[in-house]
């Protein structure tokens, strides 16, 4: 909390405010991730600007394709990310699927990478492709606890290393070793089977998906760690 303080002080002093649901930038932060106001830094699938589908409001990234529209496609980083905690908060409609991608990278032609999962669940699920799993390897434990359709949720990415976490509203629910034999046998029995040294390279781009439905971010707080 003082560190948030004293970069508002900075911002009043230059005559700058953090708009509401922008990016909080913490000690050791890239300002390259997101700066609360557009797109800059961001880029398609395609390395073209973000200008359709995606928008920035209020400091909030708002995927405003409605359901059964066509999809307009997913964003990411320019910059490489390696070691950081990246905090969240979203809300979706009504069956809408998601996702946090991290550690992205080009697999012949493929664009993939380690996922924080999102999606609507009208009844809470412990599978590997429910919200906050590590998609299609690792599900969430019991500790997790999600809030209705519409109510903004908390996430938070911890990626140390081999050493990959989610949290969920406040809990752990997954905590996992990339590179483990029981990392390596999973990922052998997914899809990703035929993807060489999956989500084993140390550093990627970081990628918000566009799978279906609507979905707003906001609260986004980025931290380099050592």
């Amino acid at each position: 909390m003082c560190t948030i303080r004293k970069i508002q002080f900075v911002l009043a002093c230059v005559g700058l405010s953090l708009l509401p649901g922008s990016l909080v930038l913490a000690e050791g932060s890239n300002t390259e991730f997101f700066n609360g106001q557009d797109f800059t830094g961001w880029v398609t699938e395609k390395g073209m600007p973000v200008e359709q589908g995606w928008e920035v409001v209020d400091g909030m990234v708002h995927l405003k394709r409605a359901k059964g529209e066509r999809r307009v496609g997913h964003i990411l980083t320019t910059s490489q990310h390696e070691n950081f905690e990246l905090e969240f908060e979203w809300k979706l409609t009504e069956g809408t699927n998601s996702g946090i991608k991290y550690r992205v990278r080009n697999y012949e032609g493929k664009i993939l990478g380690c996922e924080y999962q999102i999606n609507d669940e009208t009844k809470t699920r412990f599978d590997e492709h429910s919200t906050a799993a590590l998609y299609a390897l690792y599900p969430p434990n019991d500790q997790k606890v999600l809030k209705p359709t519409g109510e903004f949720k908390h996430g938070k990415i911890v990626v140390q290393g081999n050493r990959i976490q989610h949290w969920l509203n406040g809990k752990l629910v997954v905590d996992v070793e990339v590179g483990s034999e029981d990392w390596k046998e999973r990922v052998a029995n997914s899809k990703f089977d035929n993807r060489a040294g999956f989500g084993e390279n140390p550093e990627g781009q970081i990628m918000l998906t566009d799978h279906g439905g609507e979905i707003w971010y906001r609260n986004l707080t980025y931290r380099k760690l050592d």
